[in-house]
């Protein structure tokens, strides 16, 4: 049977990924998707009270697109380019909702929704900062979230007090973060905020599941602006965003990418096949409405 791996692994530290998603919405690479402008309004209630709800956050994963909901719980996010996103909506004391958005050029969209509220025990809001085995599992997670890079230095987790930490002797970590991350990254000048839903580490495998927004930050200078610009290039170069949208654009070799199928020696002594493919060959177009 043949197996199939992917263009990047676990190994890649998740700043690099979080740029190269945001690299593609803020540095000029919008003319892959043909942007025009929409807007996506609506209203979010309490499930059970049917009151309206104030401070939500609602915004676009992996772009910088975002707002909260006003005293009348109402929303609007405008200026989306076409494409396909997700939309996280979260606010404390609430269940989050994540759902796909497609949208096409010039459209408007009206969602009204309702948010289930939950209920935090306040023994789980308990939490030893100041240990020496928190700090030990906060290393080895910023170890394995932000990476090992050349640029790692420079990504500051602002709030790592809102992290809680379970751990074992032979190397299992899990994390949970009771409010999202904002990251700082010097290099590319972003401030993220990260809504880190799971992260655990077991033997040699990381996995994590969460939703970025991202926000500017404002240059000293035109060279800081400059030098910004040219890492966010750099991250973006390779990057998984960057191969998918030459996917999508049908631009793969254009973009310096070249796509293998790859069979496993099937017995001691025999060496690894490697056969080059076409997109066609790995996704299946569908429309819309399939």
């Amino acid at each position: 049977m043949p197996s199939f791996y992917g263009v990047s692994s676990m190994h890649r530290a998740i700043f690099i990924l979080l740029i190269a998603t945001a690299s593609f919405h803020l540095s000029g690479n919008m003319e892959l998707l043909h942007a025009q402008s929409t807007v996506v309004e609506g209203s979010l209630m309490d499930s059970e009270t049917n009151q309206p709800l104030q401070g939500a956050h609602i915004f676009l994963s992996g772009t910088s697109i975002g707002t909260y909901s006003n005293k009348s719980g109402r929303f609007a996010l405008w200026n989306i380019p076409t494409g396909s996103y997700r939309i996280i909506i979260t606010m404390i004391g609430y269940e989050r909702k994540i759902f796909r958005l497609d949208i096409e050029d010039g459209e408007s969209r009206n969602f009204n929704l309702r948010l289930k509220p939950v209920v935090y025990e306040m023994e789980d809001l308990i939490v030893d900062h100041q240990g020496k085995k928190w700090r030990k599992n906060l290393r080895r997670f910023q170890e394995l979230f932000i990476g090992e890079s050349a640029n790692a230095d420079s990504v500051v987790i602002l709030n790592p007090e809102v992290l809680h930490f379970d751990s074992n002797f032979w190397g299992r970590l899990e994390a949970e973060a009771r409010a999202p991350l904002e990251i700082v990254n010097k290099s590319l000048g972003f401030h993220i905020t990260y809504y880190l839903f799971e992260f655990r580490h077991v033997g040699g495998t990381t996995f994590w599941d969460g939703e970025p927004v991202f926000t500017e930050m404002t240059p000293s200078d035109l060279l800081q602006q400059i030098l910004w610009d040219y890492n966010r290039f750099k991250a973006f170069q390779g990057s998984m965003r960057h191969f998918w949208l030459a996917v999508l654009d049908d631009r793969v070799e254009e973009e310096g990418f070249t796509i293998y199928k790859i069979w496993d020696p099937a017995f001691p002594g025999d060496r690894e096949r490697r056969f080059t493919v076409s997109p066609e060959d790995i996704i299946t177009r569908v429309t819309r409405n399939s």
